[in-house]
């Protein structure tokens, strides 16, 4: 999603956008679904105070149970341009997410920032449910539909050395 600079007067714009994984470089099977955008823009001078929100759902297999299941993905992230140097300078030491533009730059390409937000939204566990109760061990059946014959008693081969310790 570009937005144009040159273009902008002070003070606060809204640009929406709908686009495709494809479209910013993301797994089209996880990201099937399109990604809803909303650039916010306050022109200030030299800055321009940015927030952007995308939302959209995606499809992942769950850590325990390996049954595939949709999730909404949101995000809002709030970002800093000025073609003011010395403020970079001097903000960016403490924070994050001022970037520079040079003072010709007639438009800023905000995909790579949608689609970097979008990603560290995506969860490291990955579960269908907070209460998954995940495969057997031992025949690999989806607890989650029902008990297996398998029983209570079960221990992982690798573990059986640990009884003898007491």
């Amino acid at each position: 999603m570009v937005i144009p600079l040159n273009k902008l007067k002070d003070g606060v714009h809204e640009f929406r956008a709908t686009s495709c994984a494809a479209g910013l470089g993301i797994d089209e099977d996880v990201f099937a679904a399109d990604i809803s955008t909303v650039i916010t823009v306050d022109k200030r001078g030299l800055n321009y105070y940015i927030i952007i929100m995308s939302e959209t759902a995606a499809t992942f297999c769950c850590d325990r149970c390996l049954e595939k299941f949709d999730m909404e993905i949101k995000n809002k992230s709030r970002i800093l341009y000025t073609k003011d140097e010395s403020l970079v300078d001097s903000i960016s030491k403490e924070k994050e997410g001022v970037r520079f533009i040079k003072p010709d730059d007639i438009e800023i390409d905000f995909s790579d920032n949608i689609k970097q937000f979008l990603m560290l939204e995506v969860p490291y566990k990955k579960l269908c449910d907070e209460e998954c109760r995940g495969l057997c061990a031992k025949c690999g059946q989806n607890l989650n539909l029902g008990k297996c014959g398998c029983g209570d008693d079960y221990i992982d081969p690798r573990w059986e050395k640990l009884k003898d310790l007491k």
